[in-house]
Formats: structure tokens, C-alpha cells, sequence
């Protein structure tokens, strides 16, 4: 058997090797601990004058182990790093969970990460652990064990583990054997384990199989991938494999027979069926298949386009956030490695970086000091060093891969490297992927990922065409050769992409070369998306004819492809590419703008604003959709039981009137019937309310803009690779002005800001702050001109709020004081006043409130929760209840008074003012939460109000205040969002953490401002900041932390 014969075969690395990080080489002989020096506790306690070696030495125990059994930092050189009295874990103990120090065939088929220990060296580790805890009528005496040659000779032995069972070669497999063996879990990782050691495998051979047809679930699924072996080396009396192989099914729980039935039915010659999906999957006991399942639920969704494509992501998530183990299956790299792609594809970088670091500061994957090291170096010199079995390099794909999303995700969140820099890099990366192939170690597909994404970036970072149809061409090529069923998306988006290129460049020839090629590649797919595209690639053969001076036809192929967008807006899918669909929108309104200036008649063409619409449509509100959709389950239960209630009674009073007809009972039942018709009518009301709040239509954007006056504006940003666009609407005009800066450096520069607003004692990025106000604000200052008030329109730029950015950096570069800067700093807030619109439809305002005023603050629960108090914060609400002109303890609710059950029963009344001093919580916050939540108390321990919770109730207020509820974190947003779903006219939050005296006094001037002078919520917000940057009694109150965190957020003017 082949398997076999590689479990003692070394395989030599490739003849190119990535320079080596430090690592520790020790002779597998030491690998062991003597019993005597282990003390009871299983610590050792580092003392003054130890080194890791001399521990290692004097306790007789590897340094490798004891860097696999503990979580040392290291120097960046790679050695480890200890100090004294540091507890030191010497020995593996039964406490610890079998399955992170022992193989199952899971993760043996897995990457080996460990900082020190191949695969084989695991093995030894394990049998010699478990060996020595377990009962020794099971797992037999150690006769012999000698590791090498040498040791071997030295004693007269043989090379290998030499077991006996009460002087037998094999044990006595009766009854007592098998109640031992299946008492605990180890003994069937211990013989599983125990048969990649040659010498020990004759005596074991019969016992996997026997332990398999027995309801071992560990073995039956070795036994099932190898049955062709154990059928013909065993003793047996079954007629065929396949026999053997339904004999091993029927004994196995619902849970492992399902998942080894799903993968032996993909192959018709096993002549096995699947079984069913159990009703409820038990990964308790089986937790070796959790990333198998979850990693084909995501793929699935993903490709389908499903909206729970974002709820199974977030699942997904909070699993690797919660996993620990460093015995990885295939399948759990393979779920981050997917994860990374999709959420790049969704052009969510952040969330790529973030899924790759949980794993390699899991895995200890730091970068060493050497010269051209870096973290995609790191994974790759890891996962060659270990390599022991042949077998291994069958995953160089899946490193790769991992590899190229890594590389992928940092050079677009960091755009700032030259041309000549990033070609080197990457072509240096590149050899390793031509390699890989030339070793049939990667397949095309692969290959082709990586030629498809240096030229995507040389496109997107450089505007070099030609440049980047070398690389691209060498992916289509690859492509071409595929079968339509396995050709990937990029087969023709990253066709179009090139195309793009050239038709911007006015490379008539290769732009009509490359358009063709897209269509075809298009119009050939399955993809989800692909009427998407084939409209994209019509628009793109519109603004060609255009060049070539075929205007009419231009025109009419363009209202073929808005026509085929709206047409299909419904079937596109929640997880196509956003930048896609920000690049159509662009390309729209320049040939719009294009057509219009020739005179043609645009009116039969979708406006601007409707075609802007598509993108929150599509885009904004996906994590809201999700909201909706758990929403409405939630309300279908309450349904549910509600009309199960209702139909008992009404059963029981028709028996009432069936025994005693009378006027009482028969109103009563009329009455039953009466509350089964409201309870039915208002679910169907409530869902079709939230399908509209989702789906603005343009007229609502009509209403909203008729209410401007002649000091305001509504923004409209749509940002992509390549640039972008601006609309500004006035009173009486409507312009277009176009982005030049590319989205990537824009968002570094605002990651650069945010950063720094976390640690407010650092310099502030008065250079990223201008340029962002150069490329997004100063080229529309001709048509601001008497405006005071900027309505941002949409979810475009949300974490970003405007009035942090400056306008006169040139006479801030000779201000050596940092504090002086920002005093001087000429801030848009100064002469401006921000808000930002969500939209949703145009409902009608609130304006009648039966309280003025309703404060949440300092629940009892943020001690369980691990959280600090807000000192401040019922100060903050209770002021906040004084200039509402309407203020009683009665309606300040203090810890546990602040609950969800008393929330709930308030909004029973509206209030114009509902303000929250609470902490927030953003999703997987824990790994307790798939949603962004208010932490509330609660007696049973239900702490969080989630965004579902929120839209679920009934907010008749004017205004929600969200004080030291921090929307910095990702998906956040959706907390203040779900207020004004739920009904809120506006809600005022904050955008980062803040020291919650200045919360207090931000919030305290926000509505005296409102109350005294009468202000617009956002006015009174303007004037709160420059108030608070303006006091001199402290210079450092001049910085944003301070007056720039908080935001406001109409759903209508």
C-alpha cells in the first residue's frame, strides 16, 4: 500500500528554498520525560539562571515539546523566551482535550504547523503520552523503543516500539479489552496513531478493523478510506468491501455514518449511499467534521449569492475566534483561506487580514528579523520545514493560496509601494507557484489566481494596461484550457477589468478585443452574477462606441444595460463584488455626462440618483437584510405561538357555547376571532413595512430633496479603484464632479485618522486629513458656495465623519507643537455642520410623544460582562433629561433597572428623546454574539439588545442617543441603523470610544443648543464641537477625540 510505504520515506525539500527562519534541531531520543521528573502538578517553575536548554536538560525532556506544550512569546529571532517564576507545562495530562496532541485521519491529512515537531515526531509524542496513562491491558508495556540506528545497536535491539501484552505480541481482545477501550476516547486515537509506526502495525492491523465494525467512529473513518487494504489483510467473513463497508456504517451513531456515507457515495465504484442529514448534527462528540461542514455551508451560500451567506460567515468566524488547537484539518485552512477570498471579493479587506492573523498568531507564524522575511514568507518556511511524510506536499496549493489572499489583502489595504518594488516581490513569490506547478503540486486554477491578481493590482494601483495584460494574459490562457464547469468568475471579470483599462486608456483595438472576449467568457458561466456583468460589459461596449464616434449606437447599447440592470436588480446576488458595482456606476454617469453634452435626450436613461441607488439597494443594507430576515423568523415564532394561544381558547369557548349558548361567551369568541385577524394582519403589515424601509424608491429620494433650503446640500460619493464620482444636489441644481483618488488610498487615509483617534497623546495625521479633504471636499467648494449644512447620502465613507478633515495644512508643516497644530488647524467643522442620511423610505416623522425623555445607563451586567463602568454616564443622561425640560428619576433607568423587560414595557409610551449610556458590542464580541448589540441588564443573563431585537421594536422617538456606544468596530453600524428602522426619526452616536466626562459634556451642549437656540440636531452638534475644541483649558481638548466622535443619522428631513 503506498500509504505505507511513505511513512518512513524523508522527503528532500525542492531545489529552491525560501531563506530559513532560526529553528531548533533536537534528536527525536530526547523527546521523552521520565515519570520520575514530572511533579505532581505537571509545572516546572522557572528559577534564576534557567534557560529553556538547561531546563531541557536537566528535567530530560525535548526543548520541541516543551515548545509545543507551551505558549512562549519569542524574540523575533525565533527562540523562545521565558522569566522567572513563569510556569512551564512539562507533560501532556488527561485534562487536556485528546485531540490536540493526537491525530485523527482529519487532521493527520491536515497542514502541520507546529513550531517544531513533523508529523511524525506528533505521532511518537502521542503513543508515548497515552501509553503511559492509559490501562496497559489495552495499550500494552513498552518492551523496546529505540528511535535511530545507533540506539538501536548500542542496545542490541531493532530500531522501532516494541509493545507486548502479558508476554503476547498482541493483546487478548475479549470483553474486558473492548468495555476498557471503549471507556475513553483515547484508546481509539491511542491504536490509531499507533499504526503509522511500522513495527507496531502487524499487531494492531485486526484491532482497527474489529474496533471499527464495533462503532469506532476515529477508525471507521480510517478504515472506510483505506477498505480495500483492511478487506484483504484481515480476518474477515465478509463476501465484499462493500460489506464491510455497510457493516461499519450501521454501527456508527447518525452524526459519523452521515459524513462517511457523503464522502464514500462520491465514488460509484464503493456502491455506497449516502445517508441522510441527521436532524440535529452531535459536533460535540464529533468536532473533527465541524470544519468540513461548515466550510461546504460556506461555499455554498457564497456561490448560491445568498443573504445567509454574511449570518454562516459570521458562524464561521467566531469558530476560528474560539478554536485553539494547532492540529488543523485541510478543511479549517481551507475555511480561512475561502473566507479571505470572498470577503476580498466583497472588497472587505479587513475582514481578509483580520480571519489570516487569528490563525497565524494561533499557529505562532511571526515573521523572523531576517532580511526579506515577511509573514507570507513565515507560513510558507513553516510548512516545508515540517514536512516529513511525501505525502505532505499535496497541500502546497492550499499554502499558496493562502499565500496569495494574504499578499492580496495587504498590498490593497497598503497601496503606497512602488511599480518596480511589487513586480520584484511578486515575481519572487512567483517562482515558488511555477515551481509548485512544474511538480504538479498546483493546478492551473491556482496558478491562474495568482498571474489574475498581480495584474488586477498593477490595473487598480498603477494604470498600466500593458503592463498588466502580461500577467493577465497568462491566467486567460489558463482559463481557455479549463472546462466551462470549472472555469472561475474571474474568467471573465478580470477580462473586463483589463478591457476597462484600455477603453479608459483609448486603446480602441485591445479594448474591443478584450470586451468580446469578456462577453464570451460571460455569457458561457453559471455564475450567480453573470447578468450583472453581461450588462457591465454592455455599458463598457457602449463608452467603446463612444470613442469611436458611433454615438447613437452608444447610447442605445447603454439603455440596454441600465434596462437589464433594474430589470434583474432583484435576482442579483448579496455577495457580488461592491467594487463591481461602485466601477458600473461610475462608467454610468461618465458616459451619461458624455451623451448629454451631444445633445442627446437623456430622459428615456436612468438618472444618476437611480442608478446610485443600486448601490444601496444591493450593497448598504446587506447586514440590515440579514437583520430583516432573522427579524421575520423571530416574528413568525411570536406568531406562531400567539395564534396557537389563540386557536386553544377559541377551541375551548366554542365548547363553552356548544354547552351553554350565551351572550358573554359568544362576544367573547367574536373577540378571539377578532385578535387572530389583527395578530395575522399586523405580521403582514410589519414584513411588508420592512421590505420598503430596505428598497428606497427614487421618488423617495425626490421627497427628501424638496426639503432642502438654500443653505444645504445632499452628498452622494461613490468611490473605486480607479477614482469616482461626487453628485451634489441643491435646491435648485444637481452636479457631478468626478474622484480622482483611488478608494484604497482613501481608506488608508482613514484608517491612518481612527488610528490615531485611539491614542489621542499620538501626533495627529494632519497630512492624511488634508488629503482626504483635497480629493473628497475641496473640488466641490465652487458649488457649496452659502452652504452650511452637507447631508451625506448613503453608507459610502461611513466611518469617516467630515468635520475632522483640514483645509490649511501648508500653515501647519512650520508648527513644531503638536498641540499648537490643532489649534491652529483649520477644521471643517468650523464651517460646516455634517449629518448623514440613511435611506430608507420616506415614512412620515414622529412628532407627537406622550414623555420627553427616557435614559438607560450603567446596567448591573458589565461586571459579569468584563466590562468598566461608565462613571460619567448618569450624570450624562440625567443632564440630558434637564434641557428636555422634562426630567424624573422615574424615567432614568439605573442598573438593574436598565433591562431589556423594563425597555421593552416603557416603549409601550413614546418618548422624544430615548438615550442609551451603555456599552456596545460589535459582532462575535466573544464568541458570544453574531451581531453588533447594547449591553442591557437582565435577571436570566440575557445582557444584549441586538440589531434583530432593536428592529423588532416600536421607536416613536425623535431622537435616539447612543452615548459610549462606539460604532468603530465592523459591523457596528448596524446598532444605530436598527433604530431608524425601528422607527427613530434620528439617532445621535458615536463613532469611537470616548472618556465619557467629555461624552457627558458633548451630549450636555448638543441640547441646551437645541433647547435655547433652537438648532437642527446636527447644528447643535457643530456648535457643541467647536465649542469643546475652542477651550483653552486644556489644548488637548482641540483634538477630534474630544469634539469629533459624535454623528447624526436622519432616515428624512
Amino acid at each position: 500500500m503506498v500509504m505505507y510505504l511513505m511513512m518512513e520515506t524523508r522527503k528532500k525539500y525542492f531545489s529552491v528554498i525560501l531563506k530559513k527562519t532560526f529553528h531548533l534541531l533536537l534528536l527525536i531520543s530526547t523527546f521523552f520525560l521520565s515519570p520520575k521528573t514530572i511533579s505532581d502538578n505537571n509545572y516546572y517553575v522557572v528559577k534564576e539562571g534557567d534557560t529553556l536548554w538547561s531546563i531541557s536538560k536537566k528535567l530530560n525532556v525535548s526543548i520541541n515539546n516543551l515548545i509545543e506544550l507551551n505558549s512562549f512569546k519569542s524574540f523575533k529571532s525565533g527562540a523562545p523566551i521565558i522569566n522567572i517564576n513563569q510556569k512551564i507545562k512539562l507533560s501532556r495530562s488527561k485534562e487536556d482535550d485528546v485531540s490536540d496532541y493526537c491525530y485523527s485521519e482529519q487532521t493527520f491529512d491536515g497542514v502541520n504547523f507546529s513550531k517544531s515537531l513533523t508529523k511524525r515526531d506528533i505521532v511518537v509524542s502521542c503513543v508515548y503520552v497515552l501509553q503511559r496513562d492509559l490501562d496497559k491491558y489495552v495499550v500494552g508495556e513498552i518492551d523496546s523503543w529505540y528511535m535511530t540506528e545507533k540506539e538501536a545497536q548500542n542496545a542490541n535491539g531493532e530500531v522501532g516500539l516494541k509493545l507486548s501484552w502479558n508476554g503476547s505480541k498482541s493483546p487478548i481482545t475479549d470483553n474486558k479489552f473492548w468495555n476498557i477501550y471503549f471507556s475513553d476516547v483515547r484508546y481509539a486515537y491511542y491504536f490509531y496513531n499507533l499504526q503509522f509506526l511500522e513495527s507496531t502495525r502487524p499487531a494492531i492491523t485486526q484491532i482497527l478493523l474489529d474496533a471499527a465494525l464495533k462503532g469506532d467512529a476515529i477508525n471507521a473513518d480510517f478504515i472506510s478510506k483505506y477498505s480495500t487494504y483492511y478487506f484483504n489483510n484481515t480476518q474477515n467473513n465478509f463476501n465484499s468491501k462493500t460489506d464491510l463497508l455497510n457493516e461499519i456504517i450501521d454501527n456508527l451513531d447518525e452524526t459519523p455514518a452521515y459524513f462517511v456515507t457523503n464522502l464514500l457515495s462520491k465514488f460509484p465504484e464503493m456502491n455506497i449511499n449516502a445517508r441522510e442529514k441527521p436532524a440535529k448534527i452531535d459536533f460535540e462528540s464529533n468536532t473533527r467534521y465541524l470544519n468540513k461542514y461548515l466550510l461546504s455551508q460556506l461555499d455554498i451560500a457564497y456561490d448560491e449569492g445568498s443573504v445567509e451567506y454574511y449570518k454562516i460567515r459570521g458562524e464561521v468566524l467566531k469558530h476560528i475566534r474560539n478554536s485553539s488547537s494547532k492540529l488543523l484539518t485541510w478543511h479549517e485552512i481551507a475555511l480561512v483561506v475561502n473566507i479571505m477570498y470572498q470577503s476580498m471579493n466583497l472588497d472587505d479587506y479587513e475582514t481578509s487580514l483580520e480571519v489570516s492573523s487569528i490563525l497565524e498568531n494561533r499557529l505562532d507564524l511571526m515573521p523572523s528579523e531576517e532580511l526579506g522575511s515577511s509573514r507570507e514568507i513565515s507560513i510558507y518556511n513553516r510548512f516545508i520545514e515540517n514536512i516529513y511524510f511525501e505525502d505532505e506536499y499535496k497541500n502546497t496549493d492550499l499554502i499558496l493560496t493562502w499565500i496569495l489572499n494574504l499578499t492580496s489583502t495587504l498590498d490593497r489595504l497598503n497601496p503606497y509601494e512602488d511599480y518596480e518594488s511589487f513586480i520584484e516581490r511578486r515575481e519572487y513569490f512567483l517562482e515558488y507557484v511555477e515551481n509548485s506547478k512544474d511538480n504538479k503540486l498546483m493546478n492551473n486554477s491556482y496558478v491562474a489566481n495568482w498571474y489574475g491578481d498581480i495584474g488586477a493590482i498593477i490595473v487598480d494601483h498603477y494604470s498600466k494596461c500593458d503592463d498588466a495584460e502580461s500577467y493577465f494574459i497568462k491566467a486567460f490562457d489558463l482559463y481557455e484550457n479549463m472546462p466551462l464547469i470549472d472555469r472561475p468568475g474571474d474568467a471573465y471579470t478580470e477580462v473586463l477589468t483589463l478591457s476597462r483599462c484600455y477603453v479608459e486608456e483609448g486603446n480602441i483595438p485591445k479594448a474591443n478585443k478584450f470586451l468580446k472576449m469578456a462577453m464570451q467568457n460571460a455569457i458561457l458561466s453559471n455564475y450567480a452574477d453573470k447578468d450583472f456583468y453581461v450588462s457591465f460589459i454592455t455599458l463598457n461596449q457602449a463608452s467603446l462606441y463612444f470613442l469611436e464616434g458611433k454615438h447613437d449606437i452608444a447610447y442605445s447599447y447603454m439603455k440596454i444595460s441600465s434596462e437589464s440592470i433594474f430589470k434583474n436588480i432583484n435576482r442579483l446576488s448579496h455577495t457580488i463584488d461592491p467594487k463591481s458595482i461602485s466601477e458600473y456606476i461610475k462608467d454610468y454617469i461618465i458616459l451619461y455626462k458624455n451623451l448629454e453634452s451631444n445633445g442627446f435626450n437623456m430622459t428615456k436613461l436612468k438618472n444618476y440618483f437611480e442608478i446610485e441607488g443600486i448601490k444601496n439597494r444591493i450593497l448598504s443594507n446587506r447586514r440590515l437584510d440579514q437583520i430583516k430576515i432573522d427579524s421575520t423568523k423571530e416574528n413568525m415564532k411570536k406568531l406562531k405561538d400567539e395564534l396557537l394561544t389563540n386557536k386553544r381558547k377559541i377551541v375551548e369557548y366554542e365548547e363553552r357555547i356548544s354547552e351553554d349558548f350565551n351572550e358573554k361567551n359568544l362576544s367573547y369568541l367574536e373577540e378571539l376571532y377578532s385578535i387572530r385577524t389583527r395578530t395575522m394582519n399586523n405580521m403582514l403589515k410589519k414584513n411588508k413595512d420592512l421590505n420598503l424601509l430596505f428598497n428606497p424608491t427614487y421618488d423617495d429620494y425626490i421627497e427628501i430633496t424638496k426639503k432642502l433650503d438654500e443653505e444645504s446640500a445632499i452628498l452622494y460619493y461613490n468611490l473605486t479603484d480607479s477614482g469616482g464620482n461626487v453628485i451634489i444636489k441643491t435646491k435648485f441644481r444637481t452636479h457631478v464632479l468626478e474622484i480622482n483618488e483611488s478608494a484604497m488610498k482613501i481608506e488608508s487615509n482613514v484608517r491612518k485618522i481612527r488610528n490615531s483617534i485611539e491614542d489621542f497623546n499620538s501626533e495627529y495625521p494632519f497630512k492624511a486629513a488634508y488629503e482626504l479633504y483635497t480629493s473628497l471636499f475641496k473640488p466641490l467648494l465652487p458649488y457649496l458656495d452659502g452652504k452650511k449644512n452637507i447631508y451625506l447620502y448613503g453608507s459610502e465613507l461611513e466611518s469617516l465623519p467630515f468635520g475632522i478633515l483640514i483645509d490649511n495644512f501648508d500653515e501647519l508643516i512650520d508648527i513644531q507643537n503638536n498641540n499648537q497644530k490643532l489649534i491652529s488647524a483649520g477644521w471643517l467643522i468650523k464651517k460646516f455642520s455634517f449629518a448623514r442620511i440613511f435611506p430608507l423610505t420616506n415614512k412620515k416623522l414622529n412628532d407627537e410623544y406622550d414623555f420627553k425623555f427616557l435614559g438607560l445607563a450603567n446596567p448591573n451586567s458589565f461586571s459579569d460582562l468584563g466590562l468598566p463602568m461608565l462613571n460619567n454616564s448618569e450624570k450624562e443622561i440625567a443632564q440630558i433629561g434637564l434641557s428636555s425640560q422634562s426630567f424624573s428619576k422615574d424615567f432614568l433607568l439605573t442598573n438593574s433597572e436598565a433591562s431589556k423587560d423594563n425597555l421593552i414595557k416603557r416603549l409601550s409610551s413614546s418618548y422624544e428623546r430615548l438615550v442609551f449610556a451603555t456599552h456596545s458590542v460589535p459582532p462575535y464580541w466573544k464568541g458570544v454574539t453574531s451581531e453588533g448589540a447594547l449591553v442591557l441588564a437582565d435577571e436570566g443573563g440575557d445582557y444584549l439588545l441586538t440589531s434583530t431585537e432593536i428592529v423588532n421594536l416600536e421607536i416613536k422617538s425623535d431622537i435616539v442617543v447612543l452615548s459610549s456606544c462606539s460604532t468603530k468596530e465592523k459591523g457596528s453600524d448596524s446598532i444605530y441603523k436598527s433604530f431608524l428602522v425601528a422607527g427613530a426619526n434620528s439617532v445621535m452616536y458615536a463613532n469611537w470610544d470616548l472618556e465619557t466626562v467629555y461624552a457627558a459634556s458633548i451630549t450636555d451642549k448638543v441640547f441646551k443648543n437645541i433647547l435655547f437656540e433652537n438648532n437642527l440636531k446636527h447644528v447643535a452638534l457643530q456648535k457643541a464641537a467647536i465649542e469643546t475644541l475652542n477651550d483653552y483649558s486644556n489644548p488637548i481638548y482641540a483634538h477630534p477625540a474630544f469634539w469629533g466622535n459624535f454623528s447624526i443619522a436622519y432616515r428624512n428631513l
